[in-house]
């Protein structure tokens, strides 16, 4: 077998990989992804009128004055979290088969990956309902536990979603074998999450800083007026959701590529076709 890559070579393979079929991640992801992201904003727009009565009541020194909940928000809330728990399994399975097919040197339309990822999408979405129960009890003990919960799922099932979109086997399977390849290479998978996690917080804060700058620049000076207060918010919120879709779509696609590369490394026998270094 072909010796295991570095973190750095990990990602600048599952970047390439994407560079070579960006629109089969983009449309993947808009297919799996954008339905919830609509949601959430349709949930925000419905509650636009709440948050400007909390935000003017703090704004005047009163206490806030909550409305009664929105009906339509709250069911777009709980539809977003829905399309969430189904969307997010689609495209890990649809980003991890495509990636391994440009390894293996063929390739899939988004549809066509998705029907053949019926049974992993699946597995992976019970098992996503799992690793949400167990983070959220490691980040109620605080934050040790967290970390160990955290380094667990590093440790022993990183290479699981490869595993099941490859053959047709349970998550049971999956996650033995999972463990045993990704034993020896914990340091490489640590780095390279460490690398990816670096790349999100600088999403996160250059989007928090196009939002805010919008928001003050629509809204005005004069932050009590409702109009100029709900435009600034939604066209900041807008203008972020925009500008978010691409670079969440390729770091997205990237958790998932760069251990699909991995994984083909791991257990086949031949080379993977070579791709440009976005390192070199």
């Amino acid at each position: 077998m072909a010796p295991a890559p570095d973190a750095r070579e990990l990602l600048s393979t599952g970047l390439a990989l994407i560079r070579a079929r960006p629109w089969f991640y983009l449309s993947a992801y808009g297919v799996c992804v954008l339905p919830t992201m609509l949601l959430s904003a349709a949930s925000l727009a419905l509650q636009a009128e709440a948050m400007r009565a909390v935000f003017v009541s703090i704004v005047q020194g009163q206490p806030p004055t909550i409305p009664p909940a929105n009906p339509g928000a709250t069911a777009a809330q709980w539809l977003s979290y829905l399309a969430m728990w189904a969307g997010m399994p689609a495209f890990a399975a649809v980003a991890t088969r495509g990636a391994l097919d440009q390894l293996d040197g063929g390739a899939r339309g988004v549809l066509a990956t998705l029907r053949a990822c019926g049974r992993p999408i699946l597995w992976m979405a019970g098992l996503d309902a799992a690793l949400a129960f167990l983070n959220y009890v490691g980040c109620f003990c605080c934050l040790v536990p967290g970390i160990a919960i955290a380094g667990l799922v590093v440790a022993y099932l990183s290479l699981q979603t490869p595993i099941l979109c490859d053959r047709p086997v349970d998550w049971v399977v999956a996650a033995s074998e999972s463990r045993t390849l990704s034993r020896p290479h914990v340091g490489t998978l640590f780095s390279a999450t460490a690398l990816y996690g670096l790349f999100w917080v600088g999403l996160v804060l250059a989007l928090a800083v196009v939002a805010v700058g919008g928001f003050v620049a629509i809204a005005g000076t004069d932050t009590l007026a409702p109009a100029a207060l709900l435009r600034g918010a939604a066209i900041a919120y807008g203008g972020a959701l925009v500008l978010a879709f691409v670079p969440q779509a390729v770091l997205t696609a990237l958790w998932f590529t760069f251990r699909a590369v991995l994984y083909h490394r791991l257990t086949r026998a031949q080379p993977a076709p070579q791709l440009a270094s976005v390192f070199a």
